[in-house]
């Protein structure tokens, strides 16, 4: 990292630079250790960019005000209600009959599964 960073400033360039290249670099690579550490991926994710955007400059309140952002959509509050729709259905068999239902309409016919499916 030290003679990516003199390298630069010998380029006559300055610290904006060495942000730009050492931004994501921190952001990959504090990534990868934390998830080499058994650290779940969520907040391997979470804690990575909240590190570099500390590192890079950006303010806290700018970086949580994006995460708020991200997680106020109301398209994302379908994703755990059909997980746990699909688990009741398997659970209790209603997955089973609800296939044998639609079977008993289209499964007579030429590509009568794909058609259970899709109902």
């Amino acid at each position: 990292m030290s003679t990516v960073a003199t390298a630069l400033l010998a380029h006559q360039g300055g610290w904006d630079e060495i942000l730009l290249v050492a931004g994501p670099i921190l952001l990959i690579g504090g990534l990868f250790l934390l998830i080499t550490i058994n650290v779940p991926v969520a907040y391997a994710l979470g804690i990575s960019a909240l590190v570099t955007g500390l590192y890079v400059g950006i303010p806290l309140e700018a970086v949580l005000l994006k995460v708020s952002d991200g997680v106020d959509n109301f398209a994302l509050l379908a994703i755990p209600f059909f997980v746990f729709a699909g688990a009741l259905m398997a659970e209790g068999g209603m997955a089973r009959r609800l296939v044998a239902f639609a079977n008993v309409f289209v499964g007579f016919m030429r590509g009568g599964l794909a058609m259970v499916n899709v109902l």
